[in-house]
Parts: structure tokens; C-alpha cells; sequence
């Protein structure tokens, strides 16, 4: 299944659904203002999403110079305020 999104270049049918639960954020809830809304994910889209991911990680470490710090594994924007 993985492979087939990867080679067919998109996730289809019902794993690329989500759930949205609404979790209220106290005991008494008069509004929507007062949920919380949370995505509920399929199992297998969260595993296509992170293979994509690391494999993305792979290849742009190649194509961002070293002066770019919030897109680089193991490198921090944080990390560009002590350098300048």
C-alpha cells in the first residue's frame, strides 16, 4: 500500500479520511468556542506521511545552504539567533 501511493504519487480512499473529535476544554460547555477540535488520522497515512517525510529530509539537505536553519535535521531556528 505504501509503495502503490508512492508510485501512483497520491494516497487515495478511505486512508486519506480524518476524524475530527471535538474534546470540551471544561465540564460545562455552552458553545463550540469551548472544544477543542483534534484530527484523528488513519494508522496507515500516518505511515505513508513519514516515510514521505524522512525521504524529503534525505534530498533537501542537499538542495539548503548551511545559512538556513529551520528546514535542516538536527538544526534549530533557535539555533541562528547565536550565530549572527
Amino acid at each position: 500500500m505504501v509503495e502503490q501511493s508512492r508510485i501512483g504519487g497520491h494516497i487515495t480512499g478511505t486512508i486519506n479520511h480524518t476524524f475530527i473529535a471535538l474534546i470540551p476544554k471544561h465540564s460545562e460547555v455552552g458553545s463550540f468556542t469551548e472544544y477543542r477540535p483534534i484530527s484523528l488520522y488513519n494508522l496507515v497515512y500516518k505511515f505513508i506521511s513519514k516515510i514521505i517525510s524522512l525521504r524529503i529530509k534525505l534530498t533537501m539537505s542537499t538542495y539548503i545552504t548551511l545559512e538556513k536553519y529551520g528546514f535542516l535535521q538536527d538544526k534549530l531556528i533557535h539555533d541562528a539567533v547565536a550565530t549572527t
